[in-house]
């Protein structure tokens, strides 16, 4: 009775380690894809600037410069999301 106690508990905790190493797997993924996605936003803003061409040389020069804030933004963001990941990111590639 103890052996098959033991038996259903390592079964068990097996269990939980494989749910939580594929955990880390879709953690590792979705991290890469946030990343990647803050670089499709900077480079999306940046092809912005130059779509209004019926507007005022200074009107087209604020939008422009909105659109290389808001890539600044995001290049900035995803620098800081590295920056925080990167313990864990180097911790799950050992996973």
């Amino acid at each position: 009775e103890l052996s098959a106690a033991l038996r259903v508990e390592w079964a068990k905790a097996k269990a939980r380690a494989e749910q939580w190493h594929e955990e880390v797997i879709l953690l590792k993924e979705e991290m890469c894809r946030v990343l990647a996605f803050c670089d499709w936003k900077a480079s999306w803003w940046e092809s912005q600037a130059d779509r209004r061409t019926d507007v005022s040389p200074e009107l087209a020069e604020s939008l422009g410069a909105y659109c290389a804030e808001n890539a600044s933004k995001e290049r900035r963001m995803r620098a800081s999301l590295e920056r925080k990941w990167c313990g864990i990111r180097a911790w799950a590639r050992e996973v």
